[in-house]
Protein backbone atom coordinates (compact mmCIF):
# COMPACT_ATOMS: atom_id res chain seq x y z
CA UNK A 1 0.00 0.00 0.00
CA UNK A 2 3.00 2.25 1.08
CA UNK A 3 3.76 2.34 -2.63
CA UNK A 4 0.85 4.39 -3.98
CA UNK A 5 -1.68 3.89 -6.70
CA UNK A 6 0.35 3.03 -9.77
CA UNK A 7 3.09 0.96 -8.36
CA UNK A 8 0.23 -0.70 -6.99
CA UNK A 9 -1.62 -1.10 -10.08
CA UNK A 10 1.73 -2.54 -12.20
CA UNK A 11 2.27 -4.68 -9.80
CA UNK A 12 -1.39 -6.64 -10.26
CA UNK A 13 -0.51 -6.45 -13.78
CA UNK A 14 2.84 -8.26 -13.02
CA UNK A 15 1.00 -11.08 -11.46
CA UNK A 16 -1.78 -11.10 -13.91
CA UNK A 17 0.73 -11.58 -16.89
CA UNK A 18 2.41 -14.17 -14.93
CA UNK A 19 -0.67 -16.41 -14.24
CA UNK A 20 -1.27 -15.88 -17.58
CA UNK A 21 2.26 -17.47 -18.07
CA UNK A 22 1.41 -20.39 -16.35
CA UNK A 23 3.10 -18.90 -13.76
CA UNK A 24 1.27 -19.63 -10.08
CA UNK A 25 2.60 -18.32 -7.10
CA UNK A 26 4.16 -21.14 -4.85
CA UNK A 27 4.98 -19.24 -1.35
CA UNK A 28 5.58 -15.81 0.01
CA UNK A 29 8.19 -14.46 2.26
CA UNK A 30 8.01 -11.34 4.27
CA UNK A 31 10.25 -9.83 6.78
CA UNK A 32 8.54 -7.23 8.88
CA UNK A 33 11.00 -4.29 9.55
CA UNK A 34 8.02 -2.08 11.81
CA UNK A 35 7.52 1.58 10.77
CA UNK A 36 9.37 3.64 8.86
CA UNK A 37 9.19 6.87 7.19
CA UNK A 38 7.84 6.68 3.72
CA UNK A 39 10.54 8.09 0.36
CA UNK A 40 9.69 11.53 0.90
CA UNK A 41 9.75 11.48 4.57
CA UNK A 42 6.37 12.35 4.99
CA UNK A 43 4.46 9.68 6.26
CA UNK A 44 5.38 6.71 8.62
CA UNK A 45 4.63 3.33 6.41
CA UNK A 46 5.03 -0.63 7.51
CA UNK A 47 8.18 -1.27 6.49
CA UNK A 48 8.47 -4.86 5.31
CA UNK A 49 10.62 -6.58 3.04
CA UNK A 50 9.18 -9.47 0.60
CA UNK A 51 9.63 -12.00 -2.45
CA UNK A 52 7.28 -14.42 -3.73
CA UNK A 53 8.40 -17.57 -5.36
CA UNK A 54 6.26 -18.64 -8.60
CA UNK A 55 6.68 -21.74 -9.99
CA UNK A 56 5.81 -22.90 -13.59
CA UNK A 57 3.95 -26.86 -13.44
CA UNK A 58 4.35 -27.21 -17.00
CA UNK A 59 8.49 -27.12 -17.47
CA UNK A 60 9.92 -26.77 -13.79
CA UNK A 61 10.91 -23.18 -14.53
CA UNK A 62 10.98 -20.91 -11.17
CA UNK A 63 10.61 -17.03 -10.89
CA UNK A 64 12.12 -14.86 -7.48
CA UNK A 65 10.79 -11.75 -7.25
CA UNK A 66 12.06 -9.53 -4.72
CA UNK A 67 10.91 -6.18 -3.71
CA UNK A 68 12.33 -3.62 -0.52
CA UNK A 69 10.41 -1.42 1.42
CA UNK A 70 9.46 1.94 0.31
CA UNK A 71 11.10 3.96 3.17
CA UNK A 72 13.83 6.04 3.41
CA UNK A 73 16.05 3.37 4.84
CA UNK A 74 15.76 1.30 1.84
CA UNK A 75 16.18 4.13 -0.51
CA UNK A 76 19.67 4.73 1.37
CA UNK A 77 20.88 1.02 0.75
CA UNK A 78 19.65 1.78 -3.13
CA UNK A 79 21.26 4.72 -3.48
CA UNK A 80 24.56 3.10 -1.21
CA UNK A 81 27.63 2.15 -3.74
CA UNK A 82 29.17 -0.37 -1.56
CA UNK A 83 28.76 -3.41 -2.94
CA UNK A 84 28.76 -6.91 -1.78
CA UNK A 85 29.80 -10.61 -3.80
CA UNK A 86 26.65 -12.48 -3.33
CA UNK A 87 25.56 -15.85 -5.77
CA UNK A 88 28.79 -14.92 -8.31
CA UNK A 89 27.31 -11.23 -8.77
CA UNK A 90 28.39 -7.65 -7.65
CA UNK A 91 25.24 -6.43 -5.34
CA UNK A 92 24.23 -3.35 -3.73
CA UNK A 93 26.03 -4.21 -0.39
CA UNK A 94 23.09 -2.69 1.83
CA UNK A 95 20.18 -4.03 -0.56
CA UNK A 96 21.89 -8.16 -0.69
CA UNK A 97 22.50 -8.20 2.58
CA UNK A 98 20.34 -5.52 4.65
CA UNK A 99 17.46 -6.90 2.50
CA UNK A 100 17.61 -9.84 0.35
CA UNK A 101 19.74 -12.17 2.51
CA UNK A 102 16.83 -11.93 5.24
CA UNK A 103 14.59 -13.16 3.03
CA UNK A 104 16.85 -16.28 1.25
CA UNK A 105 17.08 -17.01 5.58
CA UNK A 106 13.84 -17.93 5.24
CA UNK A 107 13.71 -20.23 1.74
CA UNK A 108 14.67 -23.79 1.64
CA UNK A 109 15.60 -25.95 -1.43
CA UNK A 110 12.39 -27.79 -1.21
CA UNK A 111 10.14 -24.42 -1.69
CA UNK A 112 11.85 -24.43 -5.54
CA UNK A 113 10.61 -28.03 -6.43
CA UNK A 114 6.99 -27.18 -6.48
Amino acid sequence: KAAGAFLNGEAAKAKAELGAAGYALAREYVVDHGKSLNFDGTVEVDSFDAAQLWLREADGRAILAFRGSDTQKNLANVRSTETCSMYGHRLHAAVAEGEFAPLVALMSAGDFSG
